[in-house]
């Protein structure tokens, strides 16, 4: 079975990323891990002169930190005696996703982004992807508070 993770660092991905694990074979898993950096987009207005050195160096930290994030997952997962392959690419994660899911058979992804506030429901890109991923979708999340939950 092919498999899509997507992360962003958060503690709803791993989540995901570890119900899969619990709910698939490894031995029968093809798992490719995707982490999708945000694309810096400039106003309109913004003056053209320091555009380039500011994406250069938004580019740069976004790669270390993404870099990092793919590491620490790379190696949650081969604890579990998987070797995945590992992607960073800058976009909009929901589009990267979506463009990539077809490819899968199954695409997993945390209910809410690293710096979303965790609340009942899904955060946006985990809704675009149920909305639209024709396959199927695992989508975990971090259960701190059961009383909240119906």
């Amino acid at each position: 079975m092919k498999v899509l993770m997507a992360t962003d660092g958060s503690k709803d991905a791993n989540t995901a990323i570890v119900t899969t694990l619990r709910l698939l074979r490894a031995e029968n898993l093809s798992a490719d891990v995707l982490c999708v950096a945000p694309e810096l987009v400039f106003a309109a207005a913004s003056r053209p002169g320091p555009r380039k050195r500011i994406h250069d160096a938004y580019t740069e930290q976004i790669t270390r930190e993404g870099l990092k994030i793919l590491l620490a997952t790379e190696q949650l997962l081969q604890r579990e005696g998987l070797r995945p392959n590992v992607s960073l690419k800058i976009g909009s994660p929901a589009d990267v996703i979506l463009t990539s899911a077809p490819d899968y058979d199954l695409v997993v992804v945390g209910a809410h982004g690293r710096y979303e506030r965790t609340q009942p429901g899904l955060g946006p890109v985990a809704s675009r992807l149920v909305e639209n991923v024709r396959g199927s979708v695992l989508v975990g999340r971090e259960l701190t508070n059961d009383k909240n939950f119906r």
